[in-house]
């Protein structure tokens, strides 16, 4: 069971990275106005905090003893993350995403007007 929910977070945050690289790539080929480039980047926003949040689950799932390290090991590639089991790692990771949601309203606000 905690498998498969740790696969289906791992296929939500490599969708939402495909995503994120492919409206990077229209928003840099496209001449947009900028409404439209406004309304794009607060899709890109709001793509950047699902792959926030699953990836936060993902390492929830994979590091859910380690309670007292902040930082742990990547999933991909070469660095450290930071734990989000630890109440550290648990603050951080809820200020990046509640700055992300914040700058998500304020794009979104801005397209509108």
């Amino acid at each position: 069971m905690k498998q498969s929910k740790t696969k289906i977070y791992d296929i939500i945050s490599w969708i939402s990275l495909v995503a994120i690289l492919s409206i990077i790539l229209l928003m840099a080929l496209l001449n947009l106005n900028q409404h439209v480039a406004t309304f794009m980047a607060a899709i890109l926003i709001l793509f950047c905090i699902i792959a926030s949040i699953s990836s936060s689950f993902v390492y929830k799932e994979l590091y859910e003893y380690d309670k007292t390290s902040l930082f742990i090991p990547r999933r991909f590639g070469i660095g450290w993350s930071i734990n989000p089991n630890s109440p550290i790692g648990r603050a951080i990771w809820f200020i990046v995403v509640a700055l992300l949601v914040v700058l998500f309203i304020w794009v979104l606000i801005l397209s509108l007007f």
